[in-house]
């Protein structure tokens, strides 16, 4: 066969044939090269080696892209060749029922090809390749698609113009939607949401009530609103979502949450999920934060003096500081394992707040305790029983502390003999920790 035919960095065509007297090289539909041969091809159960040749024990790969690969057990004519090198082969074909191995490599993500004619002989890939989806047909730009895996989410955007035309192919044009701004995906039930990394000036994107085990939006950096409720995610990665400005995750599986590349972040809802960590150290500009029903031991706002509303009920904070909220105004922490709570923020005044049923907890570090009394109540459910209030719960503990360990051991008189506490008279008190007290009943 001829050397030196092919063209470096672009796409060709390339149709080798045998009818029993000459192999035939095409490129592009037109023939280039043709060689005696004959014999019989006969079946063998070697594997079918394509892009790679075994010489002498070693693999010698091809180092370029393949696409498009045909084996037909017939002899093409080169009118044929030529009209369906760039065409996706059907039943249309006129040679199809000679077509014995067709992989299109479209697949776009792992190792597996699949084999669309009837003999469904999937291959496997080696040597690490890598996908490109969007591809040339011979020097001609064919129009770049993106791989949509998920046929509930391929529907969607075909019944709504922004697929490739044809159904149920794995994949839309990219062009359909790389302009798209607002897309609502809510209540169809996909699964897998790959392919929504090419809407690259997303800005507002609903895809609540699914049935989503992951997202992926890193790479949708326009992205301002996320909703994402009410699925099944266990992962999020919103770490390239820089400009997002409002989250809405609550109703899923979720154990941790990466907030800290978030800095634009405002609202955020990420109720009853099973987090027990949750990192919002970049997300400084937070006003809103539900966190409620999840399983938080601990949660730091030291630098977040924007937030209004927090709801963090019914997880399980030990301690609790807002002192450096200072424009918080609805503080819900009930239902937790608080032993510390600080509200000193200087807007108690303004404050709606409740931390029922926290039973561990006694002292409460407020701005004012005569304000702090009045406006929280037990009767209002505000406050437990045993709950006070204090501008400086630390030296009341240690108060506590020393009135709980003195223990009066016993009463005697003047000649150190032991009383019941008779009145009228003179008696020593003395107590476990060494002091003695001398005091005088009258009645």
């Amino acid at each position: 066969m001829a050397n030196n035919l092919l063209d470096f960095n672009q796409w060709q065509h390339l149709a080798f044939t045998y009818d029993g007297s000459n192999i035939h090289l095409y490129k592009n539909g037109v023939l280039i090269s043709s060689t005696p041969a004959n014999g019989i091809i006969t079946q063998t159960a070697q594997s079918f080696k394509i892009g790679a040749l075994d010489w002498n024990g070693t693999g010698f790969y091809m180092n370029g892209s393949l696409d498009e690969i045909r084996l037909w057990n017939i002899t093409l004519s080169q009118n044929t060749i030529s009209n369906w090198m760039c065409n996706e082969i059907t039943t249309l074909h006129p040679n199809y029922n000679h077509l014995v191995g067709y992989w299109r490599l479209n697949e776009g993500v792992g190792t597996t090809t699949t084999d669309l004619s009837l003999n469904a002989n999937n291959g496997t890939l080696n040597n690490n390749p890598t996908w490109q989806v969007a591809t040339s047909c011979f020097g001609s730009t064919v129009t770049p698609l993106t791989y949509v895996p998920d046929d509930n989410f391929e529907n969607y955007l075909e019944a709504n113009g922004m697929g490739d035309g044809i159904a149920l192919n794995d994949y839309v044009f990219t062009s359909a939607i790389d302009t798209v701004t607002n897309l609502d995906v809510s209540n169809q039930n996909i699964i897998d949401l790959t392919g929504i990394e090419d809407f690259t000036v997303l800005t507002d994107l609903h895809c609540y009530s699914n049935q989503l085990t992951s997202l992926d939006v890193s790479q949708n950096t326009a992205l301002i609103k996320l909703f994402c409720a009410d699925n099944q995610l266990t992962s999020i990665d919103i770490s390239g979502a820089t400009a997002l400005d409002y989250l809405g995750c609550t109703d899923n599986q979720l154990t941790s949450l990466d907030l800290s590349q978030n800095t634009a972040l405002e609202y955020l809802y990420c109720a009853v999920n099973l987090i027990s960590s949750i990192d919002i150290s970049g997300a400084t500009a937070l006003k809103l934060l539900y966190c409620y029903g999840n399983q938080l031991i601990s949660i730091d706002l030291s630098n977040h003096t924007a937030l209004v509303w927090l709801n963090c009920s019914g997880n399980q904070l030990t301690n609790l500081n807002v002192s450096s909220g200072i424009g918080l105004t609805d503080l819900d922490c009930s239902n937790n394992q608080l032993s510390s709570l600080d509200l000193r923020n200087g807007n108690n005044i303004n404050m709606t707040f409740n931390t029922f049923n926290n039973l561990n907890l006694t002292c409460i570090d407020v701005d004012d305790v005569a304000l702090a009394t009045t406006s929280w109540t037990v009767a209002n459910s505000d406050i437990d029983a045993q709950h006070y209030f204090s501008t400086d719960c630390s030296v009341t503990a240690i108060e506590e502390t020393k009135v709980s360990e003195k223990e009066l051991l016993k009463i005697t008189d003047v000649l150190g003999r032991k009383v019941l506490g008779n009145s009228h008279q003179p008696l020593f008190y003395i107590y476990n920790d060494g002091s003695v007290e001398k005091k005088i009943i009258i009645e």
